[in-house]
Order: structure tokens, then sequence, then C-alpha cells
């Protein structure tokens, strides 16, 4: 527990130059994670030429499955001034998070700190360039390679790039597109709001690690990256339908996309790959905003849902708060459930997660975790056994990623999680590619999705979908080189071997590409939806579904913040997006816990989301009562925003700037959402690019609204973590109901007269439709031409009793208002049953009625 380090001798290296670190080693456990089994992190301590320690910086933390010799590689750059380095390996037992094992062992068996040969440097492809049609072409060669590359215009730059070895071995390369322009002083913009001055030099790029173990390879968080100064900007990206690890970034070379390619004789073109990039002009005042836009203009399809899954409104408790589906294990809910939610109107997804096995280990987790063998002896007698369970395994032992060895995989060990608290849960990644021999997870899942549309056939009831949990999550992972001939995508290369690899995310475009099919062609107008926990390889899969739930905790970090909902943000776009909170402790009592829970449903409605929580808490009487009327209004206005679709460009600017602002809609009818990302109330103000009429439609809150020509400034108060809803109309129209009264004796059977004041803002006259409401029933409604100021009318014979009288303007909703709320007006009548007096001859005879009771009954006692 207090570590050994063991440190090498001081060589001698060269600042500037890269290196890769790289050790081979065997674990007892056979496998490696941070706090869970023996940990190692390996050093470099850099000096200068009189051997003074200027810096130290961690470059290897090897974790995932070390079954045998096993080998895990980082790379790293000599800083300025360096000329000596050292390597230290700092290996320390388990933490009290541990894996609770009586012994664990690690053998080191190889440990060096290689300088890369002279072919692993950028080398530049020089050719020849040729006008062909309205492009041109380029053809070139470097390093025993042979490049070809197509260049179009039109609205983008469309640059496809061939790469062909000649050496006739097969290697890991790297593939840079660069434009060479010189932005010093430019802004580099890592997404919508953050960005940041180019300098002489620097390096820009906005990366995450495409796996989630087993190496460091990275990839751009989004498949765009801008560039801008003043007006004008510069965007590159990489096409969604063509899945490749790529890296989109800024430096010495200008503007670039680097691919990283594995070129395999395994691969079904042989040692060749392509790739393609798009660099398009933005508007360089909304900087990244704009290459969003124009990214979404130029492919539409991918952002936009093929199924329309925001209008869908069931008939059960739970729609209230937006809540109109459920995913299921469909294959083991009974046929009256099932008829239940249907005639509900309840969207029903069959619940399905391709991407990894999570086998029963009915390990406690106050005992030792099995180890790397016990867990595949575990799934061998799953496959054994009959049921869904014993199909993934046996789906599992056909399509377990590999390890560069040829070891079965395991991608993470989780140590109680919320659904299986009390066990030991590995987690194995699963190559979902349908062409892989054997009974595979493809097998799996139509087997699981057609045994349960056959269940609901039987009871006459529809399953509208597909849920596939944990989108991709574990698709964040590598295959080894005998799954390469599966693939349609090139191959991408291990970082640990530098040797062709298959990376599982592609593998997961060509099963959801066939799910999507499939699931056309077997069941009806059927929705897909995922819940959307990762980053970075899963944009390749969004543009197959039709929604994007996942799952969140505010608390904890998980998938939350604005880096992590902003790219949730993009990748939905026009297509629904839920936020489910994972908590399950909550103590709706507790003041801290409340506050978060209403923090958690501000900002999912500041970023356009459905706010949801774990469907026990709709169970819970004080949970509801404390916050089911936020979740409601909440559900009622972030559905709305869904339907009016997120636009990039906000058309608006915020002051001071840790206010946000987003849009939802065009004019004439706008939402901004803003958040105040500060840590105090601020009186703020934001300027609308377009005079309108401005209200706030979630608080209630009262603004300040000047209009001047072509800008509307609207001036607030707004507390720290706070969100506001300003609904904007730009053509202005608002119907306003005043003085609501009546006329007559308030007798039954008499005509009471309804009446009362309208005043029409934005416009001189407008038709529309008038209706008196009595107790929540139209009693009648009449069409009538409105102007500026007028008045309206109705009889209404009075009934006994107590009653809500409204009068509502527009209640069919065919005129867009700036403000809904303020469109009706009510007051409460109480007509009497009858004339007084009698009453009162009544009342004397129930006495008299009383007084006899109690006289017979004494009699009777006596």
């Amino acid at each position: 527990n207090e570590g050994v380090q063991l440190t090498s001798d001081i060589f001698q290296i060269k600042a500037g130059e890269e290196y890769a670190l790289t050790v081979v080693l065997n674990s007892i456990f056979g496998y490696l994670e941070k706090e869970k089994t023996i940990s190692l992190r390996i050093l470099v301590s850099w000096y200068d030429s009189e051997g003074s320690k200027i810096g130290e910086e961690t470059v290897l933390i090897p974790e995932g499955v070390a079954y045998g010799p096993t080998r895990f590689t980082n790379r790293t750059t000599a800083p300025s001034g360096a000329a000596k380095a050292s390597v230290s390996l700092l290996a320390r037992g388990q933490s009290k998070m541990g894996t609770n094992l009586d012994f664990e062992a690690l053998e080191i068996l190889e440990l060096g700190f290689i300088e890369p040969p002279s072919d692993v440097k950028w080398v530049p492809v020089k050719g020849a360039v040729k006008i062909e049609g309205d492009g041109l072409t380029f053809s070139g060669s470097a390093l025993d390679l042979e490049l070809s590359a197509s260049i179009k215009g039109g609205e983008a730059i469309t640059i496809t790039c061939e790469v062909d070895d000649k050496r006739g071995e097969d290697r890991a390369i790297e593939l840079a597109i660069s434009l060479p322009v010189d932005a010093f002083g430019w802004l580099w913009w890592a997404d919508a709001r953050v960005s940041r001055l180019i300098v002489k030099g620097g390096k820009y790029s906005n990366l995450v690690n495409s796996l989630v173990s087993g190496g460091y390879l990275p990839i751009s968080l989004y498949p765009i990256a801008a560039i801008t100064e003043g007006d004008k900007g510069i965007c590159a990206a990489v096409p969604l339908d063509k899945p490749r690890i790529f890296r989109l970034c800024y430096g010495e070379k200008g503007l670039s996309a680097v691919f990283s390619i594995g070129l395999s004789s395994l691969y079904k073109l042989g040692r060749r790959a392509n790739v393609s990039l798009e660099i398009f002009g933005i508007d360089g005042e909304w900087g990244f905003r704009s290459a969003i836009f124009e990214y979404y203009r130029m492919h539409p399809e991918w952002f936009e849902p093929r199924k329309d899954l925001s209008s869908k409104k069931a008939e059960w408790e739970l729609a209230r708060y937006g809540i109109s589906y459920f995913q299921a294990h469909f294959q083991f809910v009974g046929p009256e459930e099932m008829k239940g939610l249907e005639q509900a109107g309840v969207y029903m997804a069959q619940y399905v997660l391709p991407w990894e096995f999570e086998p029963i280990t009915n390990a406690r987790i106050d005992g030792p975790a099995p180890n790397y063998l016990e867990i595949w002896e575990i799934v061998e007698e799953a496959s054994k056994e009959k049921g869904f369970i014993s199909l993934k395994a046996r789906a599992a032992l056909s399509s377990a990623a590999l390890t560069a060895s040829g070891n079965k995989a395991i991608a993470q060990y989780r140590k109680g999680p919320n659904y299986r608290p009390d066990e030991w849960v590995p987690k194995i990644p699963l190559n979902v590619d349908p062409d892989i021999p054997g009974y595979n997870v493809w097998n799996y899942t139509t087997d699981v999705i057609e045994f349960s549309l056959e269940k609901a056939k039987e009871s006459n009831v529809t399953i509208d979908g597909v849920q596939l949990d944990n989108f991709m999550g574990r698709s964040q992972y590598l295959d080894n080189e005998q799954r390469i001939p599966y693939l349609e995508a090139p191959p991408t290369y291990d970082p640990n071997t530098f040797k062709p690899a298959v990376h599982l995310s592609f593998s997961a475009v060509e099963y959801l590409k066939q799910l999507r099919r499939w699931i056309s062609e077997n069941m009806d107008d059927p929705g897909l939806s995922g819940n959307f926990i990762a980053e970075g390889v899963t944009s390749f899969g969004a543009i197959y579904l039709d929604a994007i739930p996942f799952e969140a905790n505010s608390v904890r970090g998980f998938n939350w913040g604005d880096r992590e909902l902003l790219y949730r943000r993009f990748i939905a776009l026009k297509k629904p997006m839920i936020v489910a909170h994972t908590e399950t402790k909550i103590d709706i009592n507790d003041p801290r816990h409340r506050e978060e829970v209403e923090h958690f449903i501000e900002e999912c409605l500041f970023y356009g989301a459905l706010a949801q929580f774990r469907l026990e808490h709709y169970q819970n009487s004080e949970f509801l009562e404390a916050v089911g009327e936020l979740l409601e209004k909440e559900a009622e206005i972030s559905i709305e925003l869904m339907q009016a679709g997120w636009k990039p460009i906000t058309m608006a600017s915020s002051e001071p700037s840790y206010v946000w602002v987003e849009r939802y809609g065009d004019p004439p009818t706008c939402f901004f959402t803003v958040y105040n990302s500060g840590k105090q109330e601020v009186e703020a103000s934001i300027i609308i690019g377009f005079e309108a009429n401005v209200v706030e439609i979630w608080k209630g809150k009262d603004v300040k609204v000047e209009k001047a020509i072509d800008l509307t400034k609207v001036t607030f108060t707004i507390s720290p973590r706070e969100t506001l809803v300003l609904k904007a109309l730009s053509e202005g129209i608002d119907i306003i109901v005043k003085d609501l009264r009546f006329k007559g004796n308030l007798k039954p059977g008499e005509e009471i007269q309804i009446a009362a004041d309208f005043l029409v803002q934005g416009q001189k006259e407008i038709e529309a439709e008038v209706a008196l409401v009595v107790d929540g029933i139209v009693e009648d409604r009449k069409r009538v031409s409105l102007s500026t100021q007028s008045s309206i009318s109705f009889n209404w014979s009075a009934k006994p009793g107590k009653h809500v009288i409204e009068l509502v303007v527009d209640p069919s909703d065919e005129i867009p208002e700036f403000n809904e709320e303020n469109n009706r007006a009510e007051m409460r009548l109480f007509v009497p049953y009858t004339d007084l007096r009698w009453i009162f001859v009544a009342l004397i005879l129930i006495f008299s009625a009383i007084l006899a009771l109690i006289w017979l009954k004494l009699r009777a006692g006596s």
C-alpha cells in the first residue's frame, strides 16, 4: 500500500523529439485498474544539460486486461531545454476500493524508452496536381506509400484521399490533410462557448480518448473544428457516415485533420485506406456556432429524426412529467401489462444492450473479485444454461473483443454498480459486427427482438421501437487483427503495438446500419434511440438514432457540465434530448438535496432537454409534493423547445459573458434560454437581433424590454445556476383578456351576462375565437373580430352551486402569441340553491325533527 518505486539511470535525449515509453507486464489477477488492483504509474523526469531537474510527467498508466505478457505504450515529447531523462516505475497496492484479494503480483518483463525510427516522423508528400473536370487531382508518394486525392468545390471543398502501401508489410500510419493557413492572432474554437487566441508555436485541439481502457488513441470530441478572425472563418469537418479515428487541430502546419490508420493485408481491400475531409467558410461573428449551422445545412439527414418522438403524449400519470415512453425487456413482460401500456398510448421500446456483456458473478463486493480466468469460466457455464442470459453468454464467447495477444478482453470492472449494488460486475466489450462467425451479437439482438415482437403480436400489442442501452459505451475498445476481414471501414492501429486493429466503434456503425434496416422491415414505423453515455466515436453512431436520451448525475459529475451537455446538444440538434438523473439516494426533505434536484431541472431546461428521474422517485409522494409542479412545467416548456428546435446561432448576445444564452425556434416565435454560470446574483441583459415582444415564461419573472431598430434589449436579474426562458415574438401579436365581470341576479335559471374587455397588441384588428368555459366545459363560443380595444359578452343561464367561469381567446392556439398565459381570465361565482326564506323554513323543520328523535330515545331509555 505504501508503494514501490524503481528509477533508471539518467540517459541522454534531445529536446523536441518524440519518444515512446513501453512496458510489457503480466498480472496474476489478469486485469489492472486504478484503485481496484495493483496500480502502476510510469513517469519520466527531465533534466537540463547540467543535470538539474526541470520537470516530471506521468506518461503511462497501464489499465485493462494483463493476462499473459501484455504491452502498454504511450508517446511523449521532450520539453524545451531538456537534454537528459530518467524513467521511474511506481507500483502501489490496493486501496480501500480494491478487489479484496489476499495476494496479487505483477511481473515486469520489459520497460523501454525508445526513440522512434526515422520513418516515424512527419514527411511531406510530393507529387503532381492536375485539373480534371470541375476539380483537381493529386498523386504522390512517400515512405513506400502511394497517395492519390481528389479535390472538388461546391458548398464545401471536399477532399478525398486514398493511400496504398507499396512496402508489402502491415503497419500503422498517420495521414494528415492540412490547410496551410497562417492564423496567428485568430481564434481557435474548442466548442460553441470556448475559444482561445492562437499564438506562435501553439497547438490547439479538443480531444478525448477513443478507448475506455487499454491505451490512449485520441479522437476529436466534435467532427468539426473552426478558426476565425473578425467576420471570416474556416471550418474543417469529417463526414459522419465514414467512421475514422481522427484529430482536428491547428498547429505549425495549419488547420489539419490527422487520421490514425492501420494498413493490413487482412482488410478486404488490402493494405489501403481512404479518408475524407470537408473545408468550408463560416461567419466569424458566430464562430463555432456558424460551423455547426453550415455542417447541419449540408447534412441535415444526420441530425433529423426519422420518427418524431417529441410529440408523443401518453394517457398515464407520468405523462404530466413528459414521460410518455417506457423501455423494457418485453420478452419478460406479461400480456396484461403490455396491453395497459398500449391502451395508455405509451411509446414502448424493446431494451437491448449489444455492446457489452455483464456476466452474473454472484461474487459479493465484501469478498474477493473473480480473477480473469474465473470470469471466463463463469461465462462458459452461463452459455450452457437456458434463457436469454445464456444466449448473451454464447454471443460473448463468439464476439468478445480480443487483446493484441489474442486473449478475450475485459474493458472495466465495476464494484457494486447501482443496478447490482452487492456484486462484482465485469464489463466485457463485444464486437457487434454482424459478419463475425458463430452465434454473434447480431444473432442475439434479432432473437430477442423477434421473440418480443411475437409475444406482443399474440397479445395484439405493438412494440414501437428499440432502445440501446449504454450506447457504444464499450465500443471504445480495440479488437485485434483477426477481426479485420469483417470490417467495412479501413482499420485503425493499436497504440500499444503499432499494429493494425479494429476499433469497435467501426463495427458498431455496421451493426446500427443493419439494425436500422431490419427494424424498418420488421416493425411498424419504428423508432431507434440509445442511452448516449459516451463521447467522440459515438458521433458516428448517433446519425442512426431518432432521440438522444442519456443518463447523467449532476452531483457526481457523470455526463454533466457545459462541455458534456453542449456536445450532446450538438449531436441531438433536431432530435429529442432527455437527461435521466441516475441518483438513487435523494432525500427531498434535505434542503441540499432539494436544491440539487431543482438545479438539475433548471439546467436541463437551459439545454432544451427533458429532465427525468428514476421511476421510484415518481412513486414518492414527498418528492412529487416538493418538485412535482416544477417537473410538470419543465416538461411542458422543454417539449415546446424541442418542437421549436435548437438553433446553434443564437441571434443574441449576453452581458456579462458568464450569463449564457441558447435559442430555440425561428422568428416570428423564438425562445431564448438564459443561464447564470457565475457565483452571484447579477443584473444581466441579452440583446436580440430583431425587434420583439418578450416575456419570461419559466419563472414568470419581470423583465425590462427596450426596443430599437432591429434590436431588442432584455434586462433582468438572475441568480447563480438559475435558468430563465424568454419567449420572443417578432411579429408581436398579443391578446390580453381584462376586467372579467358579470351582470344580473345570481338565481337559478336567471340569465347572467358574462363580459370582458380585450386588448390587442401588435395588430390593429384580428379575427379570433372566444369561448365561455364554465367548470372546465365550453358552454358557448363565438368567432369575432377584435380591434385594439374591444369588449364581448355571453349570456349564461345560472345553475345553483359554486362555479369557475372563464373567458378564453383562441382556445385552439391558432394564433401565435408571445404570451399565451394572458389570453384568458377567470372568476368564481356562487349561485344559491333556492330562496333564503325557504332555506330558513327547512332549517326549522330539520331542527324540529332532531328534537323529536332525541325525545323518542329518551322515552325508550326510560
